[in-house]
């Protein structure tokens, strides 16, 4: 991730436009991705539902159907529903935790790949960018 980061953020500066640099300002989030959103789902074609996208295809992610009312799995929903971000120790101690509350929950759960967000490698020089950004905005609705 950190060199994915490094390229998009070199990206962004020659080739972004201002609102692409801008979606880049951090901001405080309830919820990452539809793993952990309270009204996401995902149904096959034969009518499972499922939590989160990787979820489909794998029989013991099924939380539902369509077909019927019963509720067949709730671990499934509920180890994403109750993802505690601050329970991991790498996400506990880092200053931006409020931003991307932990990453997706699958990835951080199921894989040891690094959810950490392009925010913890590149902040510093979006937020250069941004701040020259505002403050040339600035100058010039005041002339």
């Amino acid at each position: 991730m950190c060199g994915f980061s490094k390229e998009q953020y070199q990206y962004l500066l020659h080739h972004g436009d201002d609102d692409s640099i801008m979606n880049h300002y951090p901001r405080t989030m309830a919820n990452y991705c539809g793993a952990d959103r309270f009204s996401a789902y995902v149904f096959s074609a034969s009518g499972q539902i499922y939590k989160y996208w990787h979820d489909i295809g794998n029989p013991s992610r099924v939380i539902g159907s369509v077909l019927d009312a019963k509720n067949e799995n709730e671990a499934s929903y509920m180890n994403y529903m109750l993802n505690d971000a601050t329970q991991d120790k790498q996400c506990a101690k880092c200053n931006l935790l409020p931003v991307c509350m932990g990453g997706c929950p699958f990835f951080r759960l199921e894989t040891d790949k690094d959810v950490c967000t392009t925010h913890k490698f590149v902040l510093d020089g979006f937020l250069k960018v941004i701040a020259c950004k505002l403050k040339l905005k600035k100058d010039l609705e005041m002339q």
